[in-house]
């Protein structure tokens, strides 16, 4: 996979040519070629790469993958989604509570 840029918005493209994610984007971080982190005017979101679909909209200040789960943030609070892009838990807990949640699903 490599980055294209159309203009000052950045893209992506497999190793055939073929997009995969439209260059609409800031900036975009490939995650074990499995998803990609995209920025879009200050904010994060989350693309499953298999299948092109954006599973966490790019409305959040922050947003970060771990191995089972994606944590976002939003005005200081955080949040959670599952890697399919269902919301585990809104954005409300602190980071106390974010540190305590995921030693529950670790």
């Amino acid at each position: 996979m490599k980055r294209f840029f159309n203009g000052q918005y950045v893209g992506l493209k497999d190793d055939n040519e073929k997009t995969i994610i439209p260059a609409e984007y800031d900036y975009i971080w490939v995650h074990k070629n499995e998803y990609a982190i995209v920025r879009k005017i200050c904010f994060y979101g989350v693309i499953r790469l298999s299948d092109k679909k954006e599973i966490v909209p790019p409305k959040f200040a922050h947003a970060e993958i771990k191995d089972k789960y994606i944590i976002i943030s939003s005005m200081k609070k955080y949040g959670v989604y599952s890697l399919d892009g269902t919301l585990i838990v809104p954005p409300t807990l602190t980071k106390e509570a974010l540190v305590e949640f995921e030693k529950t699903i670790a």
